[in-house]
């Protein structure tokens, strides 16, 4: 199993390092293609949500955590703002789109398990992708 952790700033302007620690976590684990992509997009919307929800003040960091086994991929994004519950976030209406609200549709879409973990100062949401060998 490979683990690779940062933290970053919550705040915008770390979404494009985010990205980068994602693929080059994944590529340096062997995997690549359309399988990395994915996993960007899975990142950016989670810290995208971490930055907007689970940050309190500037310089608050939010670490993010991949850990990548024969199976699969999981990844790790805490936070230490109020918290909330996944399933109470109603899937957008898609025949009348709007701007904003897709993150966690977009997140359920792309990874087979999502946990959301609430401590009394922190939240940890994992994402979990198997890796399909076929």
């Amino acid at each position: 199993m490979k683990h690779f952790f940062c933290q970053f700033p919550g705040s915008p302007d770390s979404l494009a390092q985010v990205a980068l620690f994602i693929q080059q976590g994944c590529q340096e684990a062997g995997l690549s293609g359309e399988f990395v992509e994915n996993m960007v997009v899975i990142a950016s919307e989670a810290v995208t949500n971490a930055i907007r929800y689970g940050t309190r003040w500037a310089g608050d960091l939010l670490a993010v955590t991949l850990e990548i086994s024969a199976e699969y991929v999981a990844l790790h994004v805490l936070d230490h703002g109020p918290g909330f519950d996944p399933e109470l976030i109603p899937s957008p209406d898609l025949d009348d789109p709007s701007e904003g609200g897709y993150g966690i549709y977009i997140i359920k879409c792309l990874v087979d398990e999502v946990n959301y973990l609430r401590g009394d100062d922190a939240n940890t949401m994992i994402m979990i992708k198997r890796i399909s060998l076929s």
